[in-house]
């Protein structure tokens, strides 16, 4: 059985002693991970490599950098493209050099890429073999480090730990390359979620959304149908709730139609009470993110962002939310995130907003809904709503939108209906 992260505070003294050993450095500059001539051994400043070995008892939470690294190591050895070997390996390479620049949480790190690197590849070698190959990545890792000069664009000092960044990883004020979009690859973002009846979609992959609304307004119901309908096609759907529990919703999954044995495998559930920054809930917030998605669906908006021990009613609390949870989810898994928010009492001034501070509907980069019951849903009712557009960031919905009305706010679709006791006569009309 694969050791899980919460099982071991530190790399185990058998890991350690085998990253000690002669034995191995031969192996590793023959051919191992990663590659380098035999001559090379000879390069090694055993000083360097022996102090990144001692400080791998440094058991600290890793730091932002290593975080990401780590996280976009977890996200390619899950993707299916490519070599899981080479790229692990490479990425353990970079995490040691962030490691020799003085960054820390390198253990932390590699207690949890080791066994998710054991569990990927189990499908083509035995649990052993895997576990020597991560060896020899983390001892070819220090090695190549220790026989190598740190790179000359990299500002900092290794032993107080004060460096910008290394060119391991793509700094967020690089100039980003519009090759692509310039060559005419780039093709316009288009809604592939909650089709109407007339093709028009209205949910954007790997984008952040909002449907809000009164309370019983339906905004709940209308994403579980969408996730149904995801989950009996064979899409992974994430579901965080802030507002309910796994009973009440995976049941009415099951009264509106999904089928158990798809729910059992696509269907995601998770009820967090504390933040995901948190040191206990880390790994579980990254193997989150190591997963493709269809869908996410994060419902109760004030109570998510409260959880992260930060204010709904602060706009700089809630643009760090956003682009903490619901966009880092987006971007790292493809889904399409829709949040399900309240709005305000007041009927007449309430505008196209969810309740609270400008900055919800302002960190939005998908689409924005208001949903209004116009006729009550219940079992054995046949009900209707309208879901009427706020914001359409990336543009390809609201050109297939009905009239406006006074305030400016067009409806999306003119009736959705649903026979609760009647799972096929949900309908999204045009």
């Amino acid at each position: 059985m694969v050791p899980q992260y919460g099982d071991w505070p530190h790399l185990p003294d058998e890991w350690v002693e085998a990253l000690e050993a002669g034995s191995l450095h031969e192996e590793v500059f023959d051919g191992s991970a990663p590659n380098r001539s035999r001559s090379a051994l000879a390069q090694v400043n055993m000083a360097i490599y022996q102090d990144l070995i001692n400080r791998l008892s440094d058991n600290r939470a890793p730091d932002p950098l290593v975080t990401k690294r780590l996280e976009k190591a977890l996200e390619d050895l899950t993707d299916g493209s490519g070599s899981r070997y080479d790229t692990t390996r490479d990425h353990v390479a970079g995490l040691m050099r962030l490691h020799s620049y003085g960054r820390v949480g390198l253990s932390r790190a590699l207690e949890q890429l080791y066994p998710a690197y054991v569990m990927e590849v189990g499908d083509t070698r035995p649990q052993q073999v895997a576990e020597k190959e991560f060896i020899r990545f983390t001892q070819g890792a220090a090695l190549l480090v220790s026989a190598t000069k740190p790179d000359c664009n990299t500002k900092g000092n290794r032993a107080s730990g004060k460096v910008e960044d290394s060119h391991d990883d793509q700094l967020s004020w690089e100039p980003i390359d519009l090759t692509p979009i310039l060559s005419g690859e780039y093709q316009p973002l288009m809604p592939t979620l909650l089709a109407r009846t007339d093709g028009q979609c209205l949910f954007y992959p790997g984008k952040f959304h909002s449907l809000h609304g009164e309370s019983e307004s339906a905004k709940s119901f209308v994403m579980q149908v969408v996730s149904v309908s995801e989950i009996n096609d064979g899409n992974d759907v994430l579901y965080i709730d802030f507002d309910d529990d796994e009973k009440s919703v995976t049941g009415r999954l099951i009264e509106l139609g999904a089928d158990k044995e798809k729910i059992a495998k696509h269907f995601v559930y998770l009820r967090p009470e504390i933040s995901p920054k948190t040191e206990a809930e880390q790994a579980a917030w990254l193997q989150v993110l190591s997963r493709k998605y269809r869908l996410c669906v994060i419902d109760g908006v004030n109570n998510a962002i409260g959880v992260q021990g930060l204010s709904a009613i602060d706009p700089d609390d809630i643009a760090a939310w956003i682009r903490d949870v619901p966009k880092k989810i987006a971007k790292r898994t493809g889904a399409a995130v829709v949040a399900i928010d309240h709005v305000t009492k007041d009927k007449i001034n309430r505008g196209r907003w969810a309740i609270g501070p400008q900055a919800k509907m302002a960190g939005l980069d998908g689409a924005a809904y208001a949903v209004e019951v116009r006729k009550v849903l219940g079992r054995g009712l046949r009900g209707e709503i309208s879901l009427r557009i706020g914001k359409d960031r990336p543009g390809g919905i609201r050109g297939n939108c009905g009239a406006a009305r006074k305030s400016g706010v067009p409806p999306v679709s003119r009736r959705l209906r649903y026979l609760v006791s009647a799972p096929s006569g949900w309908r999204v009309a045009e």
